[in-house]
């Protein structure tokens, strides 16, 4: 089944709320050793106040893949910066990427991905990051089926 992707603004943030609740319990599965989480509503008071700001840069878009009109998946885009080691001057990166449950194993991540793909072409960008859960090793399978490469990896200790 086809989803339809639209891009949004501002004013489909709380559209976002059960899908970020969504991921921040997967996230806790996948890698449950990071401790104990947020509260929901801290959780995604957080978030929300993290996407105003970023959307407040125009490089910045958020996508929203829509079901039968529900809302069951979004992407976040933000504007990157130029490598200080590599000629690489046109970057974004692919901040958030969730589908509620019951979306997934239908091709809307992939439809997902794709127009990420598609809007950073047209904005000139040559290079997509993004991040990935180091447990999560259902979503490094997929991004990698869809060209991603590790490039760099992020580790946390308690000191």
């Amino acid at each position: 089944m086809s989803a339809t992707i639209v891009k949004a603004g501002l004013g489909r943030l709380d559209d976002l709320e059960p899908l970020w609740e969504a991921l921040r319990q997967h996230h806790h599965a996948v890698m449950p050793s990071l401790g104990p989480l947020r509260e929901p509503a801290d959780s995604w008071g957080r978030r929300r106040a993290h996407y105003e700001k970023e959307l407040a840069d125009p490089r910045a878009y958020l996508l929203l893949a829509e079901l039968d009109g529900r809302v069951v998946g979004y992407a976040m885009v933000l504007g990157g910066s130029p490598s200080q080691t590599w000629a690489i001057e046109s970057t974004a990166t692919l901040e958030t990427i969730v589908l509620l449950p019951e979306a997934r194993g239908r091709g809307v991540g992939s439809q997902l991905v794709e127009r990420v793909k598609e809007e950073a072409r047209a904005d000139g960008v040559t290079h997509l990051g993004l991040g990935v859960v180091a447990g999560n090793e259902d979503a490094i399978r997929f991004y990698r089926r869809h060209g991603f490469e590790p490039a760099f990896v992020e580790m946390i200790a308690r000191p």
